[in-house]
Parts: structure tokens; C-alpha cells; sequence
């Protein structure tokens, strides 16, 4: 499971123009120089910290976010919000680097200073929830993740304007009741996810047909064939009618939709939208995309179906050979490198 901390995600925290380590360190290195305040300092301390994360200088980056903390904790009051986000980097920190005591912690401490700095309502205060939420799910820690994602989705649904940050919360929630063994619920929140899409980006965005095509695959993989079709649609006519449509989420959606018709042995439309996912992924994604695997393996099993076996035979080889290929290239990445010498 991918674990999502707010040093990277949360609002004000997105990487600027300039941020690469070696900027900030020349940035930092020519302030020092120049005499400027420690407090001024500290500012491309915190900034390089969270720079050093992204880089996997975790050491480096545990030494910024100290020093960045020091100064701000002796400069500032207590309750100031630049505080808890410097605590918050250096429990992303602290946390990768596997300790993970000391980063809830951290992550507790910020939220308590963000609660007293900016009210119990600010989308930071949600963001601090959520970061709990993700060290819990990281444990396994699975009631205490639950609690701290309500917390934040109550928070970001007080907010006129939610953003992204609402969809993260819903579908991290829905991962623990998945997780508890609640899929009422965790169909619910997937629900309310496309309904937060279709509200936040306008009820044709591609976004709006991602929501519905990753609900439609969560029904998918539990066997749910009315409602996976049902979403599959949905995400279709929402692509039909956008400017600029994804043709590798066509070509998803259309495979899905062969699939469920399949499943529902209208074995003559599934053999449609087969053709149409075949179609489409040759012409735009090409003939080795490894998105053409589960349509020619589809598409094999409906031509088998309706008797056409040499076209069956055919498309079925030849997802052998792309599954094959796949696999072959996974495993040349993930070998360990070749020394030269003993």
C-alpha cells in the first residue's frame, strides 16, 4: 500500500520553481554568506529537508528539518503553524527511516500546534489527520487509521473549495474498511468519491471517468458484474463527451465493458466491445502496449466462445508472447547488477 504524508501532498506543501537540492543548498550556502537571519535561514532549511526526502537523503534531510525546528522554536511561538510543518517534515523523515515511535510522535505534536495555530476546521489540521491515518494503515493499526481519516474527511467536507485532498481521505478510508472486512461502507466511500469528481471538476472531466472506472474494477475483482458494467459505462460516456479523452482509459473501460457482457454470456456485444478495445489500443496505444494483454486475452475467450477458434488461437499466442515479454522485462529490472570483478 502507498503511504501518502502531507510534506508531500498536503496544500503549501508542493515542491517550487527551484527546489532541486542543489539550488537550495547554493541558496542557503549564498544566505549564510550574505548574513542573512536565522530565521530567513531556517525557511531554506525546511524547504531543503523536504528536498532531501524526495532524494532519499534521509540523514541530510533529518539535519535540515533539526536545525530549520530549532531556530523557529527559539524565534517563534509555540503554536506557530511554520512549527508543526517543520515537525511534520521531519516526522516523514524519521518515519522512512524506519522509526516509527518517534514519528507518530511528531505527527502528534504537529497536529495538536496546528489545531491551537489555525482552528480545529483547517484543512491542515484534516492533513495531520491524515498523516496518523497512513502511519496507522502503515501498522496495520487498522481502528486507529479509520478513526484519524473520519476526522479529516469531516474536516475537508466543511471546506467549500476540497480539492484532491477529500478523494486521498475517501479512498484511504475505504482501504481500512476493506482492510476490516466492510464492503458496504468501502462501497460507499467509492460512491462518494465519483460524486466529489463530478462536483470538484465538472461532470465531464477525465478525472470524473477515472472515479468511476476505479470503482468499476473494484467491483470487478469481487465478481460484481451489475455494478462493474454499470461504472465501466459510466466512465465511458464521460469520455465521450470530454475534449480531450484518455485513449488508455477508453481502452480499459471498453475491455471492462467486453468483460462484463461476457460474463453475462451476451457473448455478440462482448465480441463488440472487444473488437472496439482492440481496435482502439492498436491504433493509438500500439500493438505491444502492455494494456493489449488483458484485451487479446478477452478477446481470444469470446472468439473461443462463439467457435471462432483459429482467430481465437491467433490473439491468444500472441498475448502469450506481450505477457511473456512483460514478464521478462520485470525481471531483467528488478535483477541485482553484474560485477565485473570478484
Amino acid at each position: 500500500m502507498v503511504l501518502v504524508f502531507a510534506l508531500l501532498a498536503a496544500p503549501a506543501a508542493r515542491a517550487q520553481r527551484g527546489d532541486s537540492v542543489e539550488d537550495l543548498e547554493g541558496r542557503l550556502a549564498a544566505a549564510r554568506e550574505a548574513g542573512s537571519t536565522r530565521l530567513e535561514q531556517a525557511v531554506l532549511e525546511h524547504r531543503l529537508g523536504r528536498a532531501y526526502v524526495r532524494a532519499g537523503r534521509l540523514d541530510d534531510a533529518v539535519r535540515s528539518f533539526e536545525s530549520a525546528l530549532a531556530v523557529r522554536e527559539a524565534a517563534l511561538p509555540a503554536d506557530s503553524p511554520e512549527i508543526a510543518d517543520t515537525v511534520t517534515g521531519l516526522a516523514v523523515a524519521r518515519n522512512v527511516q524506519g522509526r516509527t515511535e518517534e514519528s507518530e510522535q511528531l505527527f502528534l505534536r504537529a497536529l495538536e500546534v496546528r489545531k491551537k495555530a489555525l482552528g480545529k476546521d483547517s484543512p491542515h489540521v484534516a492533513a495531520s489527520y491524515g498523516n496518523l491515518g497512513a502511519l496507522y494503515v502503515q501498522q496495520e493499526r487498522w481502528e486507529e487509521a479509520g478513526r484519524n481519516y473520519d476526522e479529516a474527511i469531516e474536516i475537508y467536507g466543511k471546506q467549500r473549495r476540497r480539492g484532491s485532498s477529500m478523494v486521498v481521505a475517501l479512498a484511504q478510508r475505504a482501504t481500512v474498511y476493506e482492510q476490516l472486512g466492510d464492503r458496504k461502507k468501502a462501497d460507499a466511500l467509492y460512491e462518494r468519491i465519483v460524486e466529489e469528481e463530478a462536483s470538484a471538476s465538472g461532470a465531464s472531466s477525465g478525472r470524473v471517468a477515472a472515479a468511476h472506472t476505479t470503482l468499476a474494477t473494484r467491483y470487478r475483482e469481487r465478481g460484481d458484474v451489475k455494478n462493474a458494467e454499470e461504472h465501466y459505462r459510466k466512465a465511458l460516456e464521460m469520455l465521450g463527451s470530454a475534449e480531450t479523452p484518455s485513449a488508455p482509459t477508453v481502452v480499459v473501460n471498453l475491455e471492462g465493458m467486453g468483460w462484463a457482457a461476457r460474463q453475462n454470456e451476451e457473448l455478440e456485444e462482448a465480441e463488440l466491445h472487444y473488437r472496439r478495445a482492440y481496435g482502439v489500443g492498436e491504433s493509438v496505444l500500439g500493438r505491444d502496449h502492455p494494456l493489449m494483454i488483458p484485451v487479446l486475452e478477452g478477446y481470444s475467450g469470446v472468439l473461443s466462445d462463439l467457435g471462432r477458434s483459429d482467430e481465437s488461437q491467433a490473439l491468444g499466442a500472441r498475448a502469450a508472447r506481450l505477457r511473456e515479454a512483460l514478464e521478462d522485462r520485470g525481471a531483467r529490472q528488478s535483477a541485482p547488477p553484474v560485477s565485473g570483478s570478484p
